[in-house]
């Protein structure tokens, strides 16, 4: 399947899990880097995202890396959704966690004292503008 085959299409989070890993994803998307104390660990996030227009979130796949001192390198650690806000993105507060989509996200609510059933909310596939043509 396409990434433009679903990109745009409002679909549940759970159906749009389902299918991420069926979709042929843009691969020439460039990582978001996020780092936090500098050569001790940092996440890439996915240049695609999932919206949830709902809450004012995005989600991403992305991975942590930590700093090996061995190799002066980073060196991935394990995969990891990263949460973020549509109307801060990565300037404002960033969640993330070793978890997949629902899972991250029914997290993050529980910590921000929110209830719902998530699996259920509206979700759209995203690509940069940059990216889409």
């Amino acid at each position: 399947m396409k990434i433009e085959d679903v990109t745009g299409l409002d679909l549940t989070l759970e159906t749009l899990e389902e299918l991420i890993p069926d979709i042929e994803l843009l691969d020439e998307a460039e990582p978001i880097i996020f780092e936090e104390d500098e050569r001790v660990y940092r996440i890439y996030a996915e240049g695609w995202w999932v919206s949830i227009p709902s809450l004012g979130l995005r989600l991403h796949e992305g991975a942590m890396q930590n700093y090996n001192e061995d190799e002066e390198d980073y060196v991935t650690d394990c995969s990891v959704t990263v949460i973020v806000t549509e109307e801060q993105g990565f300037d404002g507060t960033v969640y993330w966690e070793n978890d997949g989509l629902l899972v991250a996200l029914h997290n993050y609510l529980v910590q921000q004292g929110i209830c719902l059933n998530e699996a259920a909310q509206p979700a759209r596939l995203c690509v940069p503008d940059e990216l889409s043509d």
